[in-house]
């Protein structure tokens, strides 16, 4: 398109260049958030599989009892929550 042709076209539409050029922002931003939630995931899961979570440094002591699966669920108090036998009485 000749200089003329194009200073018609943006004399005509200049608000409907700036709501394309919105769009095409718009869905590059839509498209790059996606690629960086994958990214994040990918690294989650792969991590997951990674590390125990009863090991994980960036897990709460309380976590990681919880995660610990020698931990006997059933027990309430003493030693028995950290899957030890109770004492013989």
């Amino acid at each position: 398109m000749s200089n003329a042709g194009q200073a018609v076209l943006n004399r005509l539409h200049p608000i409907s260049h700036r709501f394309v050029w919105l769009g095409l922002e718009l869905i590059l931003a839509a498209v790059v958030m996606a690629a960086v939630a994958g990214i994040c995931r990918a690294l989650a899961r792969h991590r997951s599989h990674q590390v125990p979570a009863a090991q994980d440094p960036f897990l709460m002591p309380s976590q990681q009892l919880a995660a610990d699966p020698r931990r006997d669920r059933r027990a309430v108090h003493g030693t028995e929550a950290l899957g030890h036998p109770p004492a013989a009485s």
